[in-house]
């Protein structure tokens, strides 16, 4: 994948973990679609 005009692998790199820490009640109603859209980009 390319973000921040960075290439790495899907495999590569740190993934979502630690990256932000969340409250748990915390709701971004597009991080769903933005999950299904990168794990079908990969396919």
């Amino acid at each position: 994948g390319l973000f921040a005009a960075i290439k790495r692998y899907p495999e590569g790199g740190r993934g979502l973990d630690g990256v932000i820490k969340r409250n748990e009640t915390y709701f971004n109603p597009f991080y769903e679609e933005l999950l299904a859209s990168s794990r079908n980009s990969f396919v």
